[in-house]
């Protein structure tokens, strides 16, 4: 799916260095220039040429493939060119014919298979994800009305959703058969849409080359949800994607403007100019890449939390399954925050080796015997004030973890540095952070406190979700920030 008081704090800082997460680059087309351009996927500076030659003219979509190679559209030759990850020598063709027309956009689908838009049939192609080899039109020539389609992407639900200039909604297709299901959003008509990608939140935004802005819809309903971003800087913006650091990155096609701007992943606010030193030259696709391997098999650096999640498996804090997944999307349960929790506290204490849990027939809750693997975890987190069990004596290490409790125990972790939560005051009744955590929420004062250390912070709506339950991706993230491990 394509993507266009213990210890002081100097004290702490010092403890809690570890190694960066590696570089990841940021490619670029350059429609204009003829050649993908590689810059710094972090700062935006000007790296070089990634790839050019092999018959590239005009280059449009970008996507990454299983193995890693880059796959781009060629549209003034209506070819998918293939280049090598890390160099970007060029590979050859892999796929073309079968009516391909001025090729727009491309994804690998939940199938392995390549999808293509045909701007000039007005379809979407699908060739085998090894072979190249042409499979038919997945989706037919105005099938659902598809006029001059432009943007494509997988949903969650494994749906295909397809953006066309001459269509002014977002239609869906099944991602099975092709068969249209319908207009996906039909409350706000788009002018000229783009590209579409689902971001962080579930939500589906579009960017509209004549609109200006990038709209976002639910990702479940397509209720339009109005304008995200876009001001007066924003001019023809085209593909979009947002970054590992959660960032949404427009390239916009307009060779006064010649950049990629960055707008705040949450808000939408304008964050200025990504990209610097030399302009991509007419920026129409973009593509977030790694030229390493990275170190769980479903966490790639345009992964929104890639950048956490390989900084806590850098420090030892988390690790990944038998099969080298992470299972980024896998809910955490008490008894594996004790294990984050732990092992985050030990980075400042230094005691975990050495501590000595209670012996077996002495343990202190009814559900957690000593033969538990993450006993000794569980014990250590209670011994240090940062967990505690529920009346009735148990711990309930199944139980999966709110962002409420979330709360609780990141500011207990972080006090362990600080020292300050006893005499931290939360904003009085009536100024809240967040309008669903009134001042008389049980965890009111924890999240008020992991909010003002930059720990956590609420959604694009203003609200904090304290119910809603922590993936292990969101977890990289509290614990890269409550342990200020570098990224």
């Amino acid at each position: 799916m394509r993507i266009w008081g213990v210890v002081g704090a100097v004290v702490a800082a010092a403890v809690f260095a570890t190694t960066p997460a590696r570089a990841v680059d940021l490619l670029v087309s350059s429609g204009f220039g003829n050649s993908i351009l590689k810059y710094d996927g972090i700062t935006g500076a000007y790296i070089g040429v990634f790839a050019q030659g092999g018959g590239l003219i005009m280059p449009s979509g970008l996507v990454e493939g299983p193995n890693g190679d880059i796959f781009v559209c060629s549209y003034g030759t209506s070819q998918i060119l293939r280049y090598e990850r890390r160099t970007g020598a060029f590979l050859g063709v892999f796929a073309s014919g079968g009516g391909l027309d001025s090729p727009m956009d491309l994804a690998f689908g939940p199938d392995g298979n390549l999808y293509v838009t045909s701007i000039m049939t007005h379809a979407v192609l699908r060739y085998q994800g090894t072979t190249g080899a042409f499979l038919g039109a997945f989706v037919p020539s105005r099938s659902g009305d598809l006029f001059y389609p432009s943007g494509l992407t997988f949903g969650p639900d494994h749906h295909l959703y397809v953006v066309g200039f001459g269509n002014d909604d977002v239609l869906r297709f099944n991602g099975t058969t092709g068969a249209f299901m319908g207009n996906f959003t039909t409350a706000h008509n788009l002018q000229v849409p783009t590209d579409a990608v689902f971001g962080p939140d579930g939500g589906l935004y579009v960017s509209d080359e004549y609109g200006d802005k990038v709209y976002r819809y639910n990702g479940t309903t397509g209720q339009f949800l109005g304008a995200f971003a876009g001001g007066s800087e924003l001019d023809f913006p085209y593909a979009h994607t947002f970054g590992p650091d959660g960032n949404l990155y427009v390239c916009v096609l307009n060779q006064n403007t010649d950049s990629v701007y960055r707008y705040s992943g949450q808000t939408g606010q304008f964050l200025g100019p990504f990209t610097s030193g030399q302009g991509p030259n007419g920026s129409v696709w973009l593509l977030f890449h790694c030229d390493r391997d990275a170190t769980f098999t479903d966490v790639p650096c345009t992964h929104w939390a890639w950048r956490f999640i390989e900084a806590v498996a850098a420090a030892g804090i988390a690790s990944g399954f038998g099969d080298g997944s992470y299972q980024p999307n896998s809910t955490v349960n008490r008894g594996a925050m004790a294990v984050f929790m732990a092992r985050t506290v030990d980075r400042v204490l230094g005691s975990f080796a050495a501590f000595s849990p209670p012996p077996c027939g002495s343990e202190s809750f009814s559900d957690l015997a000593c033969s538990h693997p993450f006993y000794k975890f569980v014990e250590y987190v209670v011994s240090n004030g940062i967990a505690s069990g529920f009346p009735d004596g148990t711990y309930k290490p199944g139980n999966p973890v709110s962002r409420s409790a979330m709360a609780i125990f990141l500011s207990r972790v972080r006090n362990v540095s600080d020292g300050d939560l006893v005499a931290f005051s939360p904003p009085p009744c009536g100024s809240e952070t967040f309008p669903d955590v009134p001042c008389t929420h049980p965890s009111y004062r924890f999240i008020e406190y992991i909010a003002e250390k930059g720990i956590a912070s609420g959604f694009g709506d203003g609200n904090f979700r304290p119910t809603t339950i922590v993936t292990r991706a969101a977890m990289a993230v509290f614990i890269t920030r409550a342990a200020n491990l570098p990224l």
